[in-house]
């Protein structure tokens, strides 16, 4: 079929039923969302987030197939996109278990459930100017999301002695608030409202991990802030921004330096002071590397693929807690 052309777009922006379609796929979103992050609260009320997660599921995948349409703007996208949705089919079968746990699971977890091998298909889903308003909207949601989620458990996230808090911590910082890192780096196309909005979310996770002295965390948002930094600096010759930025860098870099000089104590960097050179990975690779065959590493162990692991992370039993997406990528094979 012929690519969509402008005009096409445009009546889809005006048209009536693909603007409900998209409001009903992203509030489906949205919803299915907030579902998963309530129910990894310390005091979730499951049926609430069950049926949350299952009206968002219904929402989305409605919609989503009304919209669908296979066009592409040139043959060999449409042929590798067409064997890479086979070979997502087969890592999908490859993994299934036919029973209730298994199916509410992967349906449920949008972590490393069903619906993380559907996300190509958002590429057979047209997109005129509305589908990236309403992207972007989406994103400030999760944010405000995430900022009231912090509300409500901000004094568990400074405990670093509960281990719990700090899983939760990291569950809303990549569902809710890494979006907004987008949002970030497309200042240049976002509202005031909306650029104030990302800075806060991205301002307290790396804040906040830092406390909690994740490493991973802090280079992911550290990254978003040096990019959005370089972006601006292409864009703008205004230097107001600039010295926000630095005024931020600078004070952090002054509390590692007091901190690690022993002149002073800072307690926002103590945590990840006594984890800098701490090694929590080797245990796991040695594992991984020993219970991998050649033939895992060439197709993968399939959707419900697990390795081996030390007992300090799961107790004789094997996980997908490799700590590293891009081993996690490779015992999966999506």
């Amino acid at each position: 079929m012929k690519q969509y052309t402008l005009s096409d777009l445009h009546k889809m922006d005006t048209g009536f039923e693909h603007r409900s379609m998209l409001k009903l796929f992203f509030f489906g979103f949205v919803l299915y969302t907030l579902g998963y992050t309530m129910s990894v609260t310390a005091s979730p009320i499951f049926i609430i987030c069950d049926l949350m997660r299952l009206v968002g599921i219904g929402l989305f995948t409605i919609s989503s197939i009304q919209m669908m349409s296979f066009r592409f703007e040139n043959k060999y996208l449409k042929i590798i996109y067409t064997f890479y949705i086979i070979w997502l089919i087969t890592v999908v079968l490859r993994g299934f278990t036919p029973n209730y746990n298994f199916i509410k699971t992967i349906l449920f977890d949008p972590g490393s459930g069903l619906f993380l091998y559907f996300v190509p298909l958002i590429l057979l889903v047209p997109k005129p100017p509305l589908f990236y308003k309403y992207l972007f909207s989406t994103a400030i949601i999760l944010g405000i999301l995430y900022l009231i989620h912090l509300g409500f458990d901000g004094s568990e996230f400074l405990n670093n002695k509960d281990d719990s808090s700090r899983d939760r911590l990291e569950v809303f910082v990549k569902i809710l608030a890494l979006p907004c890192g987008f949002l970030l780096m497309t200042f240049n196309y976002q509202p005031k409202k909306s650029q104030l909005i990302a800075f806060l979310v991205l301002s307290t996770v790396i804040l906040l991990a830092i406390y909690r002295a994740r490493r991973g965390l802090i280079f992911i948002s550290g990254s978003i802030f040096i990019f959005t930094l370089l972006i601006f600096l292409y864009l703008n010759k205004r230097n107001i921004m600039l010295i926000i930025f630095s005024v931020l860098a600078g004070s952090l870099m002054l509390s590692y330096v007091i901190t690690t000089s022993g002149i002073g104590d800072s307690k926002l960097l103590s945590k990840t002071k006594e984890r800098g050179s701490e090694d929590t990975r080797s245990g796991v690779e040695d594992f991984y590397y020993a219970d991998m065959q050649i033939k895992d590493w060439i197709i993968g162990r399939g959707m419900s693929g697990m390795v081996a692991a030390p007992i300090g992370i799961e107790v004789d039993s094997p996980t997908q807690d490799t700590e590293k997406e891009l081993k996690q990528i490779i015992l999966i094979s999506y």
